[in-house]
């Protein structure tokens, strides 16, 4: 994922505010994360792991957390700490 599927998404959402995708929100969170807008990724993460369905939102939220060293953990998040790798 690049800058491209960034902009593509941020066009998408402009061009369709009411219409919401976990699974595009998730795209939308990875792109960030890979291009190290980490605070960005945590925040779009954090909303995820709210309402994603399954735990992939949750795990990735859990691992960026641990990769940039912030141990927050926002009221009402619940991580499985057991698919979280030490």
């Amino acid at each position: 994922m690049n800058d491209k599927t960034k902009l593509t998404l941020e066009r998408l959402i402009e061009s369709n505010p009411d219409f919401k995708s976990a699974d595009g929100h998730l795209l939308y969170a990875r792109s960030l994360e890979n291009l190290a807008l980490l605070d960005d990724a945590i925040k779009e993460y954090e909303i995820l792991s709210r309402s994603y369905p399954g735990e992939e939102a949750r795990v990735r939220y859990g691992l960026l957390l641990q990769k940039t060293g912030q141990r927050r953990i926002e009221k009402g998040v619940r991580l499985n700490l057991f698919l979280v790798p030490k």
